[in-house]
């Protein structure tokens, strides 16, 4: 179950440069890779989440948890920025950034726990 977790949250990285990448052109990402991406993040936290609450040995549980934090920001630029019927703000660049930063770092611990 963990490795499906990978894939998920592989998928969602992918997703989730695209949007990055965009923002840094200047140019709004389109919803369906934005939602996909928060989709593919989403799938990946509840995977992860229940792989800890069946088999609790041997479980990474500091990546669970900054993608939990992850996850919490991600909602936080999703309501202020793509939100249907809110007024569009400047994206938050650097929130992004940090927020994929983080993304990556709870991504390596998950596969070094997983396949290191």
């Amino acid at each position: 179950m963990l490795k499906i977790a990978i894939l998920f949250f592989a998928l969602g990285a992918i997703m989730g440069l695209t949007i990055l990448l965009r923002w840094l052109n200047k140019k709004e990402a389109s919803n369906a890779v934005i939602y996909s991406h928060g989709l593919f993040g989403a799938i990946g936290l509840i995977l992860l989440g229940y792989a800890g609450y069946t088999h609790q040995e041997h479980f990474p549980t500091i990546s669970l948890i900054l993608f939990i934090l992850v996850a919490t920001v991600g909602f936080y630029m999703f309501f202020t920025t793509t939100f249907p019927n809110r007024r569009p703000e400047p994206k938050p660049i650097f929130i992004a950034l940090v927020h994929g930063l983080v993304a990556v770092a709870s991504f390596v611990l998950l596969l070094y726990s997983v396949l290191g």
